[in-house]
């Protein structure tokens, strides 16, 4: 039977589950839409699109081992789930650097013959840095599921040692996103360093006027800051949740960190929908589709 504490820790993990249903099914129709029409911007629609899809999975993975958990907590089943939630979280990080190399690429106008190589070639180089690393994490993955650890702790004398254990294991399993989380940070920082360079060089011909290229910059800062902030959560929160499978382990700590990482991939995502005009009104007119066939049903 569930506590107070852990229905409302289920209310709000459920309200996160349908905002990023919403945001990241707007996504989803409007990069498919925006990759139909073959628009100019469809690099940005195939990375938004790429995004969504894994964080719908993600999200679905999350709730399903919040729902189950209780029911199934010492069973063999949650340690694959492990797995999968680990190379999907790699792939939804890996996709949140592609979005941050975009914004980077077509915000920033650095002069350096380094950053121009890296410019028209960033995006091979990224994409080969994202397939091996997946590979590489499916071979690593699969070395350490045939040498498990013994999660039991039966006897609360050795908890320490085995919880340390245990966050040796999360490390372990985490390992392939140190990559795409260091290339997300190096192009959040050339997006900074550009924000300041152009600050130096315009601050004389725009005082008192709107600098759209420095509303650019700020705008893309924001998002990728947001994301920067709930993404240290998730990760400070992943250890007790969907990877967290010892008898021992109380249910409202489990609810409780599964709750703070399902802000990641609804909020976010909640997040770029607010950012994008066209995203936005596509929602708004979906949402109020839904709400008008609610009404018509009605009595």
């Amino acid at each position: 039977m569930l506590t107070l504490a852990q229905c409302l820790l289920m209310l709000v993990a459920v309200a996160e589950f349908f905002v990023g249903l919403a945001g990241n099914g707007a996504l989803v129709i409007w990069s498919l839409g925006e990759w139909a029409r073959r628009a100019r911007q469809w690099p940005y629609s195939c990375i938004l699109l790429g995004l969504a899809t894994s964080r719908f999975l993600l999200q679905w993975l999350i709730m399903l081992d919040l729902c189950l958990f209780p029911l199934y907590q010492s069973s063999r089943w949650p340690y694959g789930l492990s797995f999968v939630w680990v190379l999907v979280s790699q792939v939804n990080l890996w996709f949140t650097t592609f979005l941050s190399v975009f914004y980077c690429l077509k915000i920033t106008t650095f002069e350096h013959p380094a950053y121009l190589w890296l410019k028209q070639r960033t995006y091979h180089l990224n994409f080969w840095c994202f397939l091996g690393s997946f590979i590489m994490g499916l071979v690593f993955l699969a070395h350490v599921s045939q040498n498990p650890y013994s999660a039991s702790l039966g006897n609360s004398s050795i908890a320490a040692p085995l919880l340390s254990q245990h966050y040796f294991y999360i490390l372990r399993l985490n390992s392939g996103s140190w990559l795409p989380f260091l290339v997300f940070l190096l192009y959040c920082g050339m997006l900074m360093a550009s924000l300041y360079r152009h600050y130096q060089k315009m601050q004389v011909f725009m005082a008192g006027r709107r600098d759209a290229q420095a509303q650019a910059h700020i705008t893309a800062l924001k998002s990728l800051g947001c994301f920067l902030v709930l993404h240290i959560v998730y990760v400070l929160a992943s250890p007790f949740s969907i990877s967290a499978k010892y008898p021992s382990l109380d249910l409202t700590s489990v609810f409780f960190s599964e709750t703070l990482m399902a802000a990641s991939p609804s909020l976010h995502s909640a997040i770029l929908v607010l950012g994008n005009p066209r995203v936005k009104q596509l929602c708004q007119r979906v949402l109020w589709k839904l709400v008008g066939a609610c009404r018509s049903r009605g009595p």
